[in-house]
């Protein structure tokens, strides 16, 4: 297992490792468009390419990015019209990664073959979404997450959080890093 992921960033992170794990007893090739990932950092028997270039190659087109302003819409018109015509698209990150009426279109039109989303973006999907209507989606409803393993981790989770806070850290899971600078000076301000 890696370190979390840095928010506002491409990486390699703990779910794509976790992916690669399970993906690669099959003999899966496993290519990723991890900008700030270098090659030498990334599990053995992963490729690092371009975003253009692993939609033209991919059968399947794993979204596991976090959401940030860089990414999102990443996934488009012109990258659905760069997949393959029997490719599909997964998505289990943030739905706003996916522009979902470009989406609709290459699946209406069957640009692309399909598509299983566990992610939205709206939450939860509405009843008269298009997306329901459509016969090559699978639709889950974003809580995979929420795990017997998962809710027993957010209590530990917090207090290490909280004891980070207090040595005058930064929280393990942070979701504003960029936020850092204001609350340390705030922190100065209060303590003086």
């Amino acid at each position: 297992m890696g370190s979390p992921a840095k928010p506002g960033r491409f990486s390699f992170g703990r779910i794509a490792q976790e992916v690669t794990a399970r993906l690669q007893p099959f003999g899966a090739r496993i290519v990723t468009s991890s900008p700030r990932t270098s090659q030498g950092s990334l599990p053995p028997g992963v490729t690092k390419t371009d975003l253009p270039t692993l939609l033209r190659e991919s059968d399947v087109v794993s979204v596991l990015a976090s959401l940030t302003e860089e990414t999102r819409h990443m996934i488009g018109a012109a990258e659905f019209a760069l997949m393959k015509r029997d490719a599909v698209l997964v998505n289990t990150a943030r739905g706003a990664i996916i522009d979902e009426e470009a989406l609709l279109v290459a699946l209406r039109h069957r640009r692309i073959a399909g598509a299983a989303l566990d992610a939205f973006s709206t939450e939860p999907l509405p009843i008269d979404s298009p997306l329901r209507k459509l016969d090559n989606v699978i639709l889950t409803p974003h809580s995979v997450g929420h795990t017997g393993e998962g809710v027993a981790a957010i209590a530990p989770a917090l207090i290490e959080n909280i004891r980070c806070i207090l040595r005058g850290e930064v929280p393990l899971i942070c979701k504003n890093p960029e936020a850092e600078q204001a609350w340390r000076s705030r922190l100065k301000r209060l303590n003086s």
